[in-house]
């Protein structure tokens, strides 16, 4: 079925789980005037979770900045490219090899926008938020989703 995608993706899988940050990106980050990591803010959601979800937050927040786009245009080219991690400098793969790479990136996009869209009305984000955010994220998984059915 296609709602199945993550549960497949992980089923069987063995995925440590840890103390994570929980919404890490380059905007969390501190760094010293030569650009060396010094420390990282805005813990408010850290919690126990898988440790890829930070690595992965981590690379689509640096696809983001690079293509200068919203969190869902970054997913969406991710999940357009499989071998992302491969062929983007700097995104070396480090978490979980055995896991489908557009897996790792719909867990990990969903776990940031799930929150979002709770707070989306208190912010104001409208139809256009959406449409950048989530709409363009679904559309692709449909269309790959359609592909791949029997």
């Amino acid at each position: 079925s296609r709602g199945r995608v993550l549960c497949d993706g992980l089923a069987g899988q063995r995925v440590p789980s840890a103390r994570i940050h929980g919404n890490l990106g380059l905007s969390r980050a501190l760094f010293d005037p030569s650009g060396r990591l010094t420390g990282l803010v805005d813990w408010e959601w850290s919690a126990q979770g898988p440790v890829f979800l930070d690595w992965c937050s981590l690379a689509l927040s640096a696809v983001a900045v690079h293509s200068d786009q919203d969190i869902g245009g970054a997913a969406r080219e991710m999940l357009e490219d499989p071998e992302v991690f491969r062929t983007r400098p700097g995104l070396a793969r480090q978490a979980l090899p055995e896991i489908d790479s557009r897996v790792l990136v719909l867990f990990t996009w969903l776990h940031t926008i799930v929150p979002l869209l709770r707070s989306a009305p208190e912010h104001g984000w409208g139809r256009y938020w959406m449409i950048r955010n989530v709409e363009q994220v679904l559309d692709h998984h449909r269309r790959h989703l359609a592909v791949a059915a029997p």
